[in-house]
């Protein structure tokens, strides 16, 4: 049976995806057999009430994720893997990025009316705890982007694992793409303060129209700079894998296809688990 703790791990993360990961799924299934060792009061310090009241939440999310959200998302990724085995092409990572965010949105959507009201239980306690939480973790979330090096290192660690290891042709495209942007250090941290300061203001408010659609939507309560950057970001790692891709050798092709199935068998392995 799937655990209804990773599930309820996986609400209480979501509120931090958008600070760290451009990708809410990229990020979770990269590490989905990991999420049990996460726990939701190092965030937030919850009383035994409030983990239960989340827990309430996950068992109705587990459902969900049983019966439509991982087996239509399965169905996605086999699909993509199959193009990928038999005509591998920029625009299949292009779009394969593209629905891993639709499927974002679509559990997003699905989880906004159920979270929000548990949301209300918060209290100025808790916010403190996640606003020192937020303080702390920053410096490690944003690390990679103190230079354009660094910046360029995490990207070339995080393509790697996906197709193995990168030639020096390859490597040198990656740092012809990708570059710190202007200010990009301070519009992110900018943009977790307010991200994080509006969510205090909403949750004391007990707004929790504003909850939930920020839930459902969370780029409502980005920064117009943040935003900015985000997009041209994407058209970054875009612009990098239209040259990369045809440049791919058949053991790098080989390495992405592997991943790929790697992400469906773990994902089977949880619906089958939860049967």
């Amino acid at each position: 049976m799937m655990s209804v703790r990773i599930v309820r791990v996986l609400l209480i993360l979501l509120l931090s995806l958008n600070l760290s990961s451009c990708s809410t799924f990229g990020f979770l299934f990269e590490r989905l057999p990991w999420l049990s060792e996460w726990q939701a009061s190092r965030m937030f310090d919850l009383s035994d009430t409030q983990e239960e009241e989340v827990e309430q939440v996950a068992k109705t999310m587990q459902v969900w994720l049983r019966t439509e959200g991982f087996p239509l998302l399965i169905s996605d990724l086999q699909r993509y893997a199959q193009s990928w085995e038999t005509a591998p092409n920029s625009n299949e990572i292009i779009d394969l990025f593209s629905s891993l965010e639709l499927h974002s949105k679509r559990f997003l959507e699905r989880l906004g009316a159920e979270l929000a009201p548990v949301m209300l239980s918060l209290r100025s306690e808790n916010l403190d705890y996640y606003a020192t939480y937020v303080d702390e973790k920053s410096q490690d979330w944003f690390e990679h982007l103190v230079s354009s090096e660094d910046k360029q290192d995490a990207r070339l660690e995080r393509f790697e694992d996906w197709f193995g290891r990168l030639n020096d042709a390859q490597e040198e495209m990656l740092r012809q793409h990708i570059y710190l942007l202007d200010d990009e250090l301070a519009i992110r941290y900018s943009n977790t303060a307010q991200w994080s300061n509006t969510l205090r203001t909403q949750v004391l408010a007990q707004n929790q129209q504003a909850i939930q659609s920020w839930l459902e939507q969370p780029s409502i309560w980005w920064s117009e700079d943040y935003a900015s950057l985000r997009a041209e970001n994407r058209l970054m790692i875009d612009r990098f894998l239209v040259e990369l891709v045809p440049n791919l050798s058949d053991k790098q092709k080989r390495h992405a296809l592997l991943e790929l199935q790697q992400w469906i068998e773990n994902l089977e392995e949880v619906v089958s688990n939860s049967a």
